[in-house]
């Protein structure tokens, strides 16, 4: 999947007239982080969630019609944890199986937070995850770095 692919699946999702969430368009800007080249988007209109869109592609520059590697999504302030739920569950759901119409990109999310928290991940220094889906495709991953909590969204491939 390309990050394009991605954008457009993302904004086809319904929201609600008078939604905080904003559709995806150009990137903000593009830094690199260890080998990835990374692409900032704010998902809401208030800014309180980064979503960081990573490719591994290096000589591809700064296009989102680069291959989709890795997808995280990053919140500064614990009172920002709805709209950080929110923007999780939109693009773990793009990934996640169908069961009866429904994804269980929520139900996964949930269970991952609620091991984190269950079982001191942070205070141990290490993360949470869960599979995405039945056939290992894609993963979870939640995880406390400095001061932000991020959830990571990446495949097995």
């Amino acid at each position: 999947m390309t990050m394009d692919d991605f954008i457009m699946r993302y904004n086809s999702l319904g929201t609600a007239l008078g939604s905080p969430l904003v559709e995806l368009k150009m990137p903000l800007k593009w830094t690199v982080f260890n080998d990835y080249r990374v692409a900032w988007f704010y998902p809401s209109s208030d800014n309180p969630i980064i979503l960081f869109l990573m490719t591994k592609e290096k000589d591809s520059g700064n296009t989102t019609a680069s291959g989709l590697d890795r997808i995280q999504i990053e919140m500064d302030d614990a009172k920002d944890f709805i709209a950080f739920l929110t923007v999780s569950d939109r693009c773990a759901s793009i990934f996640s199986e169908q069961f009866f119409g429904m994804t269980m990109s929520e139900y996964c999310i949930y269970d991952m937070i609620n091991y984190y928290y269950e079982n001191n991940a942070e205070k141990k220094g290490t993360s949470s995850y869960r599979q995405l889906d039945s056939e290992a495709q894609h993963f979870l991953n939640f995880f406390k770095d400095r001061d932000s909590y991020c959830i990571e969204i990446y495949g097995s491939k």
